[in-house]
């Protein structure tokens, strides 16, 4: 067992315990080989001492015993699975309407926004346009449209943004948890956890 192996075997024997704590254990076991190197050990005879003696302190968890289905629930899922599957796919369906349509106004704002701007940099162009003509009340109420619209439509495209961001969030925790209705990882329901760090 060379080094990598040795750190490897170790960080998973250590996986239940806290990172720091992780992090403490593994250096004083990397100083515990070096110095069993220096007394003469070989890498692999120190490194198998170590071992050993640290899965006594941690034991590998067992894994609990696989459960049977009934001959009766195999009957039931196969025979309810017309409705079952029907009603997952529904389910499914509305689940990316809903989204859908999120998106949509999410969208729909960001287009908005952008229009007013557009919107009000034309009006204030054809104020000018118009002051030059010699129009300069109509200029005016342009400019000021304009510069109206524009305004606006930061606004509005400010309060976008902040919808965009709402929305990927609201997307990534409805993933991740439909993610978790089908794989709960090795200790049960932790995908969020997991995804958080």
């Amino acid at each position: 067992m060379n080094k990598k192996e040795f750190t490897k075997t170790l960080t998973k024997l250590l996986k239940d315990l806290p990172r720091a704590e992780r992090r403490d254990r593994l250096a004083f076991y990397e100083e515990m080989l070096a110095d069993r190197m220096e007394e003469g050990m070989t890498e692999a005879e120190a490194a198998e001492s170590i071992i050993l003696s640290a899965r006594e302190e941690f034991p590998a968890e067992e894994l609990p015993a696989k459960r049977r289905m009934s001959g009766l629930t195999i009957a039931l899922l196969v025979l309810g699975s017309p409705i079952w599957i029907a009603l997952g796919v529904v389910f499914f369906a509305v689940l990316i309407s809903l989204f859908a349509a999120l998106w949509a106004v999410v969208i729909s704002i960001f287009a908005v926004g952008i229009a007013l701007m557009i919107g009000g940099l034309g009006g204030m162009v054809l104020g000018a346009m118009h002051i030059f003509r010699g129009r300069a009340g109509t200029g005016l109420a342009f400019i000021g449209a304009g510069l109206l619209c524009t305004g606006l439509g930061i606004l509005v495209t400010i309060a976008a943004v902040a919808a965009c961001r709402g929305a990927a969030k609201l997307t990534k925790s409805t993933a991740l948890w439909i993610a978790s209705l089908f794989y709960t990882g090795k200790h049960g329901n932790n995908t969020g956890s997991e995804h958080a760090r």
